[in-house]
């Protein structure tokens, strides 16, 4: 182990590119889990997808303790740090509410009024939740109660600031203090656990995404996020991981997707937070990819292509819906939808994302660059 001073884990950043392609597996995984739950025939092709969102939290504290630990120790300001996310996060969020918001004001399946759809966009525009208990249907299902009711998908986007802001200020502390004081990884691990753990038991399973089960969201996100920090800053690996292939590692973040659903399927969602996700992102930090692979062009891909897709989604599911009957709504409808999806997140991508990131970058980060 590396002297206390440093950041453990450090490593060239080709190993990030597993992790690149495991987030955009995930990302596939919650269009597919979304496209194919509303159908009447209730496909449920992947029922266990909501356990993507834990992994992207546990890939999104790994990633932001690798790019930021150590910059955070040595001094770099709070505001600093807000800025760099908000360059990264707000382009394809604008979007994404955008889009949801013109859906949904087209639909006529929602009990939101124009008044409560304008106030809840303007909310989440910015990245708070609208607590409400109005009902959004999309084709055969209902649901109550959706904090970002314009883009449902979104309301990971509001614990994830959550996660970063408290990331910002308390990693700095944690950094100093773990020298002194020699469990404190430990006790923050159980302080998670336990959080989690009574939440699960509070709200259920899978909490965060509406109103009834919002604040179980706190713990979720805290639990998947901060064990991805510990991973990296407490250099934690276990070797044979190191071992798995990478089709086989994008293989198992389908397989945890597939627990059938079933009255064990919370119990399922709970063991993939404490021990499969959390196995998933030290293998793939883990993983040495070479540079000039095709999987090296692949996992680059996926990463760039999973927030843009997770973003547009759902708004093109809701303006679907809208125009078709949900009798219709079958296997060939959604393979298609999810092939213009993927389209659309490739456009989205290089006309909209990256642009709109560099000119933010130019304006924000670097504005008196002219």
């Amino acid at each position: 182990m590396e002297p206390d001073n440093k950041i453990i884990g450090s490593s060239p950043p080709h190993r990030l590119l597993a992790l690149d392609g495991m987030r955009g597996i995930a990302a596939i995984i919650v269009m597919i889990f979304h496209y194919t739950k509303v159908s009447e025939s209730h496909y449920w092709v992947l029922a266990n997808g909501r356990v993507a969102v834990d992994l992207f939290f546990c890939i999104s504290g790994f990633v932001l303790a690798y790019t930021y630990a150590e910059k955070l120790k040595n001094g770099m300001p709070f505001l600093a740090f807000v800025k760099r996310r908000f360059v990264r996060l707000f382009p394809m969020h604008f979007l994404g509410v955008i889009m949801g918001a013109a859906m949904l004001l087209a639909a006529t399946q929602t009990t939101l009024s124009s008044g409560a759809l304008a106030l809840s966009s303007l909310l989440n525009m910015a990245w708070l939740p609208y607590l409400n208990a109005d009902s959004i249907t999309t084709f055969a299902v209902t649901d109550t109660g959706y904090i970002f009711p314009s883009n449902p998908s979104l309301w990971s986007l509001f614990f994830e600031w959550f996660a970063n802001i408290v990331f910002a200020g308390v990693m700095p502390l944690y950094l100093i203090f773990r020298t002194k004081i020699p469990q404190l990884r430990n006790a923050c691990i159980l302080f998670l656990f336990t959080a989690l753990f009574v939440c699960t038991l509070v709200f259920g399973a899978t909490s965060g995404p509406v109103t009834s089960n919002f604040y179980g969201g706190f713990a979720r996100v805290a639990w998947g996020f901060f064990i991805g920090v510990f991973i990296f800053t407490e250099g934690i690996k276990i070797n044979a991981l190191s071992k798995i292939p990478m089709a086989g590692l994008l293989l198992c973040v389908v397989a945890i997707s597939l627990f059938p659903k079933s009255d064990f399927q919370g119990l399922f969602w709970l063991s993939c937070l404490l021990f499969w996700i959390p196995a998933l992102v030290m293998a793939g930090s883990q993983l040495q990819v070479q540079q000039s692979s095709a999987l090296t062009v692949l996992c680059t891909y996926l990463g760039r292509i999973s927030y843009p897709l997770y973003c547009i989604h759902w708004p093109l599911l809701l303006g679907f819906s809208s125009i078709l009957p949900a009798s219709e709504y079958a296997l060939p409808w959604m393979l298609g939808l999810m092939a213009f999806s993927m389209l659309l997140a490739h456009l989205s991508l290089v006309l909209w994302d990256e642009p709109a990131r560099a000119y933010l970058t130019k304006k924000i980060l670097r504005p008196s660059s002219k």
